[in-house]
């Protein structure tokens, strides 16, 4: 499902810079969340995705609907801009900004994928409130994350991420150093669902990616 979409993006990626589309072909091996993802995303409406890297999502979901009005947060500009060159009719906003203070008001939806495991539990706490103020009533909260289960995807996860993260230092993101500080900070099941819960949201599921490569979980939560 959406393999046409996700080609499409894929190509301009390639297109604009070589670099972003072979860093994408690997990171986005567990694309199988995507649909689930995609499911609970209004069609229309204003979305913020906090952490969005290359903005790979939020070209591709713009290319689903194009009634969606994107608000994309990242502070690395060397990716951000490379993501407003695949967006050909500059729809979408790419926002160079810390994501903990980021200033958003009646929000439809908002999305992160792989963000929270580089906060630790204060920045977590600040951000998800942000989050609540931010969404309109019993509308989705949707967080990709991490688990350290199995033990074996979460070492090899570990390596990956060490490897890869000191690699875009080196290239030049000098602002992922900020993020990036040799380790993650996972948190786990219970303790985030009852982390999230505590600032009024509802738990609404919780899918865990039994056949990715990495030790992907998907949790979705709605403001009350």
């Amino acid at each position: 499902m959406y393999k046409k979409e996700y080609n499409t993006v894929l190509k301009e990626y390639f297109r604009v810079a070589l670099h972003s589309g072979i860093y994408l072909i690997f990171r986005l091996i567990g694309f199988i969340y995507f649909p689930i993802l995609e499911n609970y995303i209004p069609k229309k409406g204003k979305i913020i995705d906090l952490g969005c890297g290359y903005g790979f999502f939020d070209n591709l979901l713009y290319l689903i609907s194009k009634d969606r009005r994107i608000y994309a947060y990242d502070f690395i500009e060397k990716r951000l801009r490379i993501a407003r060159l695949v967006n050909k009719d500059k729809k979408i906003k790419f926002i160079q900004s810390d994501i903990l203070s980021f200033r958003q008001k009646k929000c439809d939806c908002i999305f992160m994928i792989d963000t929270l495991c580089y906060l630790d539990n204060y920045q977590k706490l600040k951000l998800i409130k942000r989050c609540y103020n931010a969404l309109k009533d019993k509308k989705f909260l949707i967080i990709k994350d991490l688990r350290k289960k199995p033990i074996i995807k979460y070492i090899l996860l570990s390596i990956q991420e060490f490897i890869s993260n000191n690699i875009r230092i080196i290239l030049g993101e000098k602002n992922w150093g900020k993020v990036y500080r040799n380790k993650l900070f996972i948190l786990g099941d219970r303790d985030l669902c009852m982390f999230v819960k505590e600032l009024k949201f509802r738990f609404v599921k919780k899918i865990v990616f039994a056949n990715s490569f990495y030790p992907d979980v998907l949790y979705i939560f709605k403001k009350t």
